[in-house]
């Protein structure tokens, strides 16, 4: 199997384009008690939010290899502790399956998030690589 792994700079990607799509994402939730939790101006205490951390697992594929867009299935998220917006995060993950069914080709992922204070989640993931 092909394990893979990627560097985020949260410090850059936060800072710019993803910070405002986060940002953006999180206002949208009106609903959720804890949305402070994740817009504080200050990075130093900022946290990222937990679907940052599940969509890190289609660029990682992309990164590594061609084909076209994949549908995202399914993914099963351990998250072991909360990620900081001020650390550096390193996403890896190993494909472990590829199959066919109903006629298309899904693949599973085994992924980890990491930062230097050790391991943030573990993730499956599910996509469909090529559809019918």
């Amino acid at each position: 199997m092909t394990a893979v792994a990627l560097n985020v700079s949260l410090s850059d990607a936060v800072a710019n384009e993803e910070r405002d799509a986060l940002v953006r994402s999180v206002r949208a939730q009106r609903d959720v008690h804890y949305t402070a939790h994740y817009l504080r101006e200050d990075a130093d205490s900022a946290y990222i939010h937990p679907y940052f951390l599940a969509a890190r697992m289609s660029p990682i594929t992309r990164h590594n290899f061609v084909y076209g867009p994949t549908i995202h299935a399914r993914s099963q998220i351990q998250h072991l502790r909360e990620a900081r917006a001020d650390q550096d995060i390193t996403v890896g993950a190993q494909i472990v399956d590829a199959y066919d069914r109903k006629g298309h080709w899904y693949q599973v992922l085994d992924g980890i998030v990491t930062d230097s204070d050790g391991t943030i989640a573990l993730v499956r993931h599910y996509s469909i690589f090529r559809p019918r």
